[in-house]
């Protein structure tokens, strides 16, 4: 049988881009800062290379201006002890447009780890006060508790840590597809308070996720059809400090929508892991027509190309299988 999709490899230009600072303190001149403090500013970068270029471009970041309305961003911040086993700062924020927050903190000298994440929640998401995961008696823990906004489609709080984080709905008939809310940023940095002197960071979030979509190109025959089911497998759990990813998972997505002009049958955000292009397993696609006929496609292993911050679409005459 011939290859009946084509796949394009582009660039994923964030609908993120900044989050500053509140108070602003000069991130190159710490002669305004409290020494006892820490001094986090953010930013998401908004252009890369393409893949296959090994010369990068130069990084550029602008505000935020186009989060979907009934939606915000949520940046949180979680600092871990030198043996990265106690959590012993967390605080999350939200905002939804123009420059975003940053972080400051009073940190105790020592070395640290920290993870800053940010996904979108619903902007009347829920909150809760909690408690950090075995950090409140922890050298160096400044607050034991932290407010938590309720998580959308990543669960930042299993054991109320950042060092795992799964995506939710894995289930059957709610998994979720073809939205760009799934979008999400992170980053890994070292802390080295040291004494009389304010730490002050300028931090580069990235995503750890690639995007796929997969679309018919005969516009009829997509019109022809009341229900798409599709099946394929993702790993629904990345480790932030490793930039590792885990827990393969079969998922299935059913779609019965198909007054679109552009053939999208369905899109994706996938946790990929850090510094590494890996391959699509299969995926299964089932077409149920409006005459009840049911069509059967698989796109096979290894023909869609995963890689952090890019945007792979698989395309073709995939319903008639021509």
């Amino acid at each position: 049988m011939k290859k009946l999709y084509s796949i394009i490899l582009v660039i994923l230009l964030p609908l993120l881009a900044s989050c500053s600072q509140d108070d602003p303190v000069n991130m190159e001149d710490n002669t305004s800062a409290n020494t006892g403090e820490v001094y986090l500013g953010t930013h998401f970068i908004t252009e890369f290379d393409s893949p296959q270029s090994s010369i990068q471009k130069t990084r550029a970041v602008s505000s935020i201006s186009n989060i979907p309305e009934g939606y915000k961003l949520r940046c949180i911040v979680e600092v871990y002890d030198n043996t990265q086993n106690n959590v012993i700062y967390r605080e999350e924020k939200l905002y939804n447009s123009g420059d975003g927050p940053s972080f400051n903190f009073p940190l105790a000298d020592g070395t640290y780890k920290c993870t800053v994440w940010a996904d979108y929640v619903t902007a009347n998401a829920a909150t809760s006060t909690r408690e950090l995961s075995n950090g409140a008696s922890a050298e160096g823990a400044t607050d034991a508790t932290y407010t938590h906004y309720a998580d959308l489609f990543y669960n930042t709080g299993e054991n109320t840590t950042l060092k795992r984080i799964k995506i939710f709905n894995t289930k059957i008939d709610d998994y979720p597809t073809q939205t760009d809310l799934q979008d999400a940023f992170y980053a890994v940095i070292d802390i080295e308070k040291t004494a009389n002197t304010a730490f002050i960071q300028t931090i580069e979030l990235k995503r750890p996720v690639a995007k796929i979509t997969v679309k018919e190109k005969n516009i009829s025959e997509f019109k022809k059809l009341k229900k798409m089911t599709a099946d394929f497998m993702i790993n629904y759990a990345f480790q932030p400090l490793t930039g590792t990813v885990s827990s393969p998972k079969s998922v299935n997505h059913t779609k019965t929508d198909f007054t679109a002009e552009d053939g999208i049958l369905f899109s994706n955000y996938l946790f990929v892991a850090e510094s590494t292009s890996s391959s699509m397993e299969s995926i299964s696609l089932t077409f149920t027509k409006t005459d009840d006929s049911e069509i059967k496609h698989i796109i096979e292993k290894n023909q869609i190309t995963l890689k952090r911050n890019t945007h792979s679409i698989a395309s073709g005459n995939l319903i008639s299988n021509e």
